[in-house]
């Protein structure tokens, strides 16, 4: 029996949809699986009915970023109700800070002579949350940078021409 706990889809910066994942899980033993998106809850149904007719456990889970004595810090939750009012509140909040951080780093960009639009990233990411990979990303597929490290050098790591500091919960 085999497990993975913290597996991140298209929904946030992963390059594989929920039933790519679950199909890759069968493949590999995988018996229990955690769905841990950034900043969001896994609600989706239809994966959850695809996982149990698998064998495969499915864990509603989600991962936070935050920050402890200046280092950043990743939180996984699992088994976390998406019925909890706090929980929604919190993920409201965490959501609206990383649309306001997206579009600054969108503003910095431009003021680089580098248009980006948040529609662009929204169908680069394809999925619900926008994050600096699916940025990176974008850049190395206009020839702007020769790949992700590059653009995270350049434009988006600490201290980039482009970065902006997240806010921390």
């Amino acid at each position: 029996m085999y497990a993975d706990l913290h597996v991140h889809t298209t929904r946030s910066d992963g390059s594989l949809s929920a039933s790519e994942i679950l199909d890759a899980a069968q493949t590999r033993q995988v018996s229990i699986l955690a769905i841990t998106d950034h900043d969001t809850l896994f609600e989706d149904y239809a994966t959850a009915e695809q996982a149990r007719r698998k064998g495969i456990v499915l864990i509603p889970g989600i991962e936070l970023s935050s920050e402890y004595k200046g280092q950043s810090l990743h939180i996984v939750g699992l088994f976390v109700d998406n019925h909890s009012l706090p929980v929604a509140q919190l993920l409201d909040t965490v959501r609206t800070n990383r649309i306001n951080r997206n579009l600054a780093i969108i503003e910095r960009f431009k003021k680089e002579g580098i248009e980006i639009t948040r529609d662009e990233l929204q169908a680069r990411a394809g999925g619900e949350i926008i994050a600096r990979p699916h940025f990176a990303r974008l850049l190395v597929d206009r020839g702007i940078v020769r790949n992700s490290y590059e653009a995270f050098a350049t434009y988006l790591a600490n201290g980039a021409r482009c970065h902006v500091p997240r806010v921390k919960i």
